[in-house]
């Protein structure tokens, strides 16, 4: 026991002093070197990481290929050609298809206005009257224009040639209205005038008795264009 006592160093010794110097330094190394790896750690990054080399399986895929090309892609001299053939085919076609349907037309229905074939429209479509005959009182009837602009008609069957009409007149104007019409209401009448009879309608305002007669003028006027 007194011989371990005398191998054990002094702590006082220079010796001891040194060896647990060098301990310290040893501790205080690793002790640096772990903080160093901790901070290295807390400062890593996602992407601080390097694209991952390729492997065996990815280099055997295939590269992708573009689309094969159409020819919708981009048009050619040919195609161009085509197209504006074709498009100069249904111009023309299209000309054609209205030069025949001006061809069919009366002249003179092509220079009648617009106003005109409303006028006539009216008449087609018929306008309400107190027919003013040679016996009896005034009675309602619909006086109407065939669609062929021949025949002025009303609803009892009875009818005037369009071609036959000789005169447009207002007010009391014929033996017919002189008879049965009314000094008052003179601005209500309009006559058809034809060689054999006369067709005598009042209308229910001065404003339409001056429409019908305006009508009536034009289908004569268009009558008499397409008999030249």
């Amino acid at each position: 026991l007194e011989e371990e006592e005398e191998d054990a160093l002094d702590p006082t010794s220079s010796e001891f002093v040194d060896k647990t110097n060098a301990l310290l330094d040893v501790i205080r190394q690793a002790k640096a070197g772990n903080e160093a790896q901790q901070e290295a750690k807390e400062s890593y990054r996602d992407d601080d990481v390097p694209p991952p080399l390729p492997t065996a399986a990815s280099a055997r895929q295939p590269r992708r290929q573009p689309p094969p090309f159409s020819p919708r892609d981009e048009p050619t001299d040919s195609m161009a050609k085509m197209h504006a053939a074709a498009t100069s085919e249904r111009v023309t076609a299209k000309e054609k298809k209205q030069e025949q349907a001006a061809s069919v037309e009366p002249p003179k229905r092509r220079e009648e206005s617009h106003g005109v074939d409303e006028q006539l429209q009216k008449l087609i479509d018929g306008i309400s009257v107190l027919k003013h005959g040679r016996r009896g009182k005034p009675k309602k009837r619909l006086v109407q224009l065939n669609q062929s602009l021949t025949v002025v008609h009303w609803d009892t069957g009875k009818d005037l040639l369009v071609k036959d009409i000789t005169g447009v007149r207002k007010g009391l104007s014929t033996q017919v209205l002189l008879r049965t019409g009314k000094a008052k209401n003179q601005a209500l009448y309009v006559s058809l005038v034809s060689p054999g009879r006369t067709l005598d309608m009042e209308l229910a305002s001065g404003a339409e008795r001056d429409a019908a007669a305006d009508a009536f003028k034009a289908l004569m006027k268009f009558n008499s264009g397409t008999r030249q």
